[in-house]
């Protein structure tokens, strides 16, 4: 991953920047042949692999398989055009850090118009948006105040808050 969450145990650091073995996703993806499934590509990040787009191609190419990709926006920055395909699921995590005190937008959510929300489109892109693990503690110290702020709230029927 591109990020340094302080609550997260990823290793992902190390292996920045990397290359999917395409041999390896071949002979994984040959013994799935058969079978309707949706591959999943996240964590760390996916826009950090070098060859996404040949990823992405090796999985389309067998009509049982269904392409998904789960982005903290890094995706958005480095291959726009994935969000633009009908055929790829893409989903985008915005991190809302709690603390005991207070909310930390993790990511470029400002720098994303509007808010770092994608809008409703014809694709098949949607909003995830994750609270972290002190959420429970900032809504106990802080039960009146509504934890999303309204500039940021997802309006569409598309986005899902956890």
């Amino acid at each position: 991953c591109n990020k340094d969450c302080h609550y997260c145990t990823s290793y992902t650091l190390e292996m920045r920047n990397l290359t999917v073995d395409i041999d390896f996703l071949k002979q994984v993806l040959h013994y799935l042949r058969n079978y309707k499934i949706r591959v999943c590509l996240l964590g760390g990040e996916p826009g950090l692999i070098k060859n996404l787009d040949d990823v992405i191609a090796e999985v389309k190419k067998n009509p049982n398989h269904v392409c998904s990709v789960l982005s903290n926006s890094f995706v958005r920055k480095r291959y726009p055009h994935i969000l633009k395909d009908p055929e790829i699921l893409y989903v985008e995590h915005n991190i809302l850090d709690f603390y005991e005190d207070g909310i930390k937008k993790l990511g470029n959510l400002d720098k994303l118009a509007p808010y770092g929300f994608i809008q409703p489109n014809d694709y098949n892109n949607y909003n995830l948006c994750v609270k972290t693990p002190n959420y429970f503690k900032y809504k106990d110290k802080f039960p009146a105040i509504d934890v999303l702020p309204a500039k940021i709230t997802p309006t569409a029927a598309k986005n899902t808050i956890l």
